[in-house]
């Protein structure tokens, strides 16, 4: 008997080639501007998918409908949070941290503070970026896209030949706080601590609707600034790919941090 995919369907074309100087478009990007500031960007390739949960999905919100979205080009993404080192040397100083380390996500910083490390960074970025492109927080879409790693499934990865566990920073796999990026598996985009750790901001304003786009980006304020992936003491149905959240942007949480894009720069 054949089963019909209740997640559809993800299409792409992904290059598979690294390299370690300069950035072009589909290839593997580690930037490092010294002074403790080394960031690995993963390409996300170009093409579409199906953004949301199906109905019979456990923990699903009435705010995940299932639609397609569209990118038309390739963008990165840093391959796990910023850190507490990528965000001091760049900043100068950090806000207050429940857990303190290098490899440790930055977190307890407020979506502003989050933009800004994007705006600081870019500014160190001048003439490098591919044109039309810029760093900041990524998409709602972007953000599910490259967590799902190419799988359309609950979470990001074949679950049929691994566990969450492999992949997640959660105190049900016992974890009692927030640890040091990168100690699980990546996803097959290459991308660390999508479920669990620290919950991630993202650039768009919550809108309960969604539809289907390309590069979609929701400016319309209101209902706070998206949060996703889930943080370390939340229910693992939380950790889906699809689940939604949303804070103002002032506020702060010690579960609360962030990563990073180079992509099309969104009209201001």
């Amino acid at each position: 008997m054949v089963v019909a995919n209740p997640y559809g369907s993800i299409t792409s074309v992904v290059a598979r080639v690294s390299v370690r100087r300069g950035p072009k478009l589909g290839v593997k990007w580690d930037y490092n501007a010294g002074n403790g500031l080394p960031i690995e960007f993963v390409p996300i390739p170009a093409g579409n998918f199906d953004m949301g949960s199906p109905t019979p999905e456990d923990g699903r919100g009435p705010d995940e409908s299932v639609h397609q979205v569209t990118f038309k080009s390739s963008f990165w993404i840093s391959n796990h949070e910023v850190t507490q080192s990528q965000y001091e040397a760049l900043i100068g100083i950090l806000p207050n941290q429940s857990v303190k380390g290098a490899n440790i996500p930055i977190h307890n910083l407020t979506w502003k503070e989050a933009a800004n490390y994007c705006t600081q960074l870019e500014a160190r970025l001048t003439g490098t970026l591919p044109p039309g492109f810029e760093i900041r927080l990524p998409t709602e879409a972007e953000w599910e896209y490259a967590a799902r790693g190419g799988v359309p499934a609950v979470y990001g990865f074949d679950m049929s030949k691994f566990k969450l566990e492999e992949y997640a920073v959660n105190r049900r796999f016992g974890d009692q706080a927030i640890i040091e990026v990168g100690q699980h598996k990546a996803n097959d985009y290459g991308v660390y601590d999508a479920h669990g750790n620290v919950e991630e901001w993202c650039y768009d304003w919550y809108d309960r609707r969604l539809r289907s786009a390309t590069d979609p980006v929701t400016f319309r304020a209101g209902h706070g600034r998206i949060l996703r992936g889930g943080a370390w003491s939340d229910d693992v149905l939380d950790l889906r790919v699809a689940k939604r959240r949303h804070a103002p942007e002032d506020t702060r949480s010690p579960n609360r941090g962030f990563r990073i894009v180079a992509g099309l720069a969104i009209p201001k």
